[in-house]
């Protein structure tokens, strides 16, 4: 899989993300690295399924970077050299266009949104540049993208403020929203790289989203994942653990 950073720029002005801090700063990806990129990426796709995964910032902000790599991705597709590719992203959400959702319709392109609680939270964490808050439009963007058959899901990241209350948002979310999975981010300070929250309580927590999940019939894609699905397997897991520590598991 290729995480692709398209731009650091962003239309919002979210708590603790690194576009607050250095909204002076926020570089764009230059088109011909794109282009060198995905060409570089297509012989990894040759004989087995590779995903790109389209970041940012708020990659729809360079929704053209994203028709651009799609398109060249379909072009060693049908010259047969590679398998088609699966194409996913994280956005915010808040620029969704008509054009935008047929484009993920036809490419079947898998759509995360950043989602941080009912209303009343989500909109003092996930605000405009001018302080107004998000909720009501990505919700009804997101319910744009179901009757459109497109496949998404929520991502939601854990704010050290408001992580009591984490059972309550996770249970909202799972009732306004629609999807299959949910992911629970790990909430990583910018600057350190190390978690915003206690880990023994944060994994305490997790263990109680999965039973809330299980009842909604919906999946659990966190920091918990890798040991579950070591421990369900009984498979001895030797890949890294950790993002600044890679030595150890």
């Amino acid at each position: 899989a290729f995480r692709i950073v398209l731009t650091e720029k962003c239309n919002l002005r979210c708590a603790e993300c690194f576009v607050v801090k250095h909204a002076d700063k926020l570089r764009v990806m230059a088109p011909e690295t794109l282009e060198k990129v995905i060409r570089a990426t297509i012989p990894y796709g040759a004989k087995h399924r590779v995903t790109y995964h389209f970041f940012g910032g708020e990659p729809l902000l360079r929704f053209d970077y994203i028709k651009r790599a799609v398109e060249i991705a379909e072009e060693a597709v049908a010259n047969s050299d590679m398998v088609r590719p699966l194409y996913t992203m994280t956005t915010n959400l808040t620029l969704l266009t008509d054009d935008i959702i047929s484009f993920f319709k036809e490419h079947d392109l898998k759509v995360g949104v950043s989602v941080d609680g009912p209303e009343e939270i989500n909109d003092k964490l996930r605000i405009y540049a001018d302080g107004r808050g998000t909720f009501k439009q990505v919700h009804a963007n997101y319910m744009r993208l179901v009757e459109a058959g497109v496949d998404a899901h929520v991502l939601i990241t854990p704010n050290p403020d408001f992580l009591d209350e984490l059972p309550r948002i996770f249970t909202s979310v799972l009732d306004a929203f629609p999807m299959k999975t949910v992911t629970v981010n790990t909430p990583l300070h910018f600057d350190t790289v190390q978690w915003t929250v206690p880990g023994e309580r944060y994994a305490k927590l997790l263990v109680q989203l999965i039973g809330i999940a299980r009842k909604y019939g919906v999946s659990v894609d966190s920091a918990a994942s890798p040991p579950l699905a070591a421990l369900a397997g009984n498979i001895k897991r030797e890949g890294p653990c950790a993002l600044v520590c890679d030595t150890v598991m």
